[in-house]
């Protein structure tokens, strides 16, 4: 690729999914040598920092934060990206709602690598040719919405520390496995 890979991560308040999908993806791209451009956004407030535990777990591996603020995604024309990676499959429905165009380009993390493993690592392929065999399969828009068997990651706001710790695990080995594939 000539350029970096453009992603966007967004989760509701862009306050900590997103934020910890954003910061572990970097890291892990970083390490493997992926040339990423990514941008973390949500839904609801901007000009918000990361909460607190986020703030500190990606402090703990290296990845500091503390200097984001939350954006909202807009409503005009589409953003500029080639990937989308969402913590919950509403999130999905919700882009693809206001920008159709991008329902194939948008999937949970979750979504993402599972879909990674059934097409297998992107290779020589382009990473376009990739993500569009991603979508490949995939219900369509209006069944998309009933698919509850797409993978989610739960917010863990103002859960235990256990919670935070499942969180966090989780989103640190899908990222790696994405970075694995997309590499």
């Amino acid at each position: 690729m000539s350029r970096p890979l453009q992603v966007i991560t967004v989760c509701t308040h862009n306050r900590t999914r997103s934020v910890l999908m954003a910061g572990l993806l970097e890291r892990h791209a970083a390490d493997a040598g992926l040339e990423v451009a990514i941008t973390s956004t949500g839904f609801i407030e901007a000009g918000l920092p990361p909460t607190e535990r986020t703030v500190k777990l990606l402090g703990r591996v290296g990845v500091d934060v503390a200097q984001h603020r939350s954006s909202r995604l807009g409503s005009g024309a589409p953003p500029v990206t080639d990937f989308v990676l969402t913590a919950e499959r509403a999130h999905v429905v919700s882009i693809a709602s206001r920008w159709p165009e991008l329902f194939d380009r948008a999937f949970t993390l979750p979504e993402a690598v599972e879909r990674g493993e059934e097409v297998g690592p992107r290779g020589d392929r382009d990473v376009h040719d990739w993500i569009a065999a991603l979508a490949g399969g995939r219900p369509s828009r209006l069944a998309y919405i009933d698919d509850i068997g797409v993978g989610q990651v739960a917010d863990p706001t103002g859960g235990s520390p256990a919670e935070w710790r499942r969180a966090f695990g989780i989103i640190d080995e899908l990222t790696k496995q994405l970075v694995t594939l997309l590499a």
